[in-house]
């Protein structure tokens, strides 16, 4: 019998690569799904779903002779997940944790249903922002006019916004050639050095007395920068009167 295999490990020599989308969607998103024609896969922003990664808040907990189903909740409602795994997989989540959930959906009867391959609480509460936007993200590049991505944005007046500037968009000839660019790595704006000037100050900052630090301190900080222009711009900080030098004239503080 196969050892399982991580979804993300390489395919054995000769196999196929399995052709599976793991997509982020919302709670309502995931409620109003429809059923794949000759499938009990769902289909979002017309794109028939493998996997699904949703992040939410762990509203209830209940646990059955066959699973643990769980209620989660976000900005765009709620939603229900099972976890059919071994019951002790579940005991690291807990109600009020905010977690991020992977799975498979399905549609039998009545509304989709998600079942549990992975969950866990997120690492950090950056990550359910980051997901929304991966949701709005994923939404307007699959299928920019259809109700479902409106169903992205959570709120009637970020609808209108989002409508508005999708509109506005999807108006320009090149639109689609902007996209592209934009998303291209090598292409993309290197992001500002901070300035000579900056980095001394920002360093001043840093002192541990008011006396400051002296010139051979701040220059070995910045040992890539000549260490006359730091000298140079250490005075041009006093004449700009935005230091000044404290025990001696090579000591420099920020006023």
């Amino acid at each position: 019998m196969d050892s399982p295999r991580s979804p993300n490990a390489a395919p054995r020599a000769g196999a196929e690569r399995p052709k599976q989308n793991l997509l982020p969607v919302n709670a309502e998103i995931l409620r109003t799904a429809q059923k794949a024609p000759g499938s009990e896969k769902i289909v979002v922003h017309a794109v028939v779903a493998d996997r699904l990664t949703l992040v939410g808040t762990v509203k209830a907990k209940t646990e059955t002779s066959t699973c643990i189903e769980y209620e989660l909740s976000d900005a765009t409602g709620d939603v229900s997940v099972k976890d059919y795994r071994d019951k002790r997989t579940g005991k690291a989540v807990q109600v009020d944790d905010v977690v991020r959930v992977v799975g498979q959906a399905r549609v039998h009867s009545g509304p989709a249903s998600m079942s549990v391959t992975y969950m866990a609480p997120v690492e950090s509460s950056d990550e359910v922002e980051f997901h929304e936007t991966e949701v709005k993200y994923v939404a307007y590049k699959l299928k920019p006019d259809n109700a479902v991505t409106r169903l992205a944005f959570a709120s009637p007046e970020k609808e209108v916004k989002a409508e508005k500037r999708l509109a506005s968009e999807n108006d320009e000839p090149n639109a689609k050639k902007r996209l592209a660019s934009e998303n291209d790595e090598p292409n993309a704006k290197a992001p500002k050095t901070a300035s000579l000037r900056d980095r001394v100050v920002e360093y001043l900052k840093t002192a541990p007395t008011d006396a400051g630090y002296k010139v051979a301190e701040v220059q070995k900080h910045l040992s890539g920068e000549n260490p006359a222009s730091v000298s140079s711009m250490l005075q041009t900080l006093v004449d700009e009167a935005d230091a000044f030098t404290t025990v001696d004239l090579q000591t420099y503080a920020l006023l």
